[in-house]
C-alpha cells in the first residue's frame, strides 16, 4: 500500500523491537499514519501489548485469558514535540 503523504511510525528510527500487534505475534495490521512534519517531531513512539492474552506476551495482572483481554490487538502509540 502506497499512501505518498501519509508515515507509519512505527517506521521512525526511534522504535526498536518487533512489530506485531495482533495477538498472533505475526503480523503488523495496527497502524498510526501521520503527515510529515508530525512524523518528524515524533519523541517516542511504542506498541502497547499488556492488554493481549498470548503465550509469552507480559500482560497486566488482570489480562488472565481471552475473555478478559482488552482486544487481541495492540495500540501503536506516539509522544510528539509540537
Amino acid at each position: 500500500m502506497k499512501l505518498p503523504n501519509l508515515f507509519d511510525v512505527l517506521n521512525r528510527q526511534n522504535f526498536t523491537g518487533e512489530k506485531w500487534t495482533y495477538h498472533t505475534g505475526k503480523d503488523q495490521i495496527d497502524f498510526l499514519l501521520v503527515s510529515k512534519p508530525l512524523f518528524d517531531s515524533i519523541t517516542e513512539v511504542q506498541i502497547e501489548r499488556r492488554c493481549i492474552f498470548r503465550r509469552g506476551n507480559i500482560a497486566f495482572p488482570e489480562v488472565t485469558n481471552h475473555i478478559t483481554e482488552a482486544s487481541d490487538h495492540a495500540c501503536v502509540w506516539a509522544t510528539f514535540a509540537i
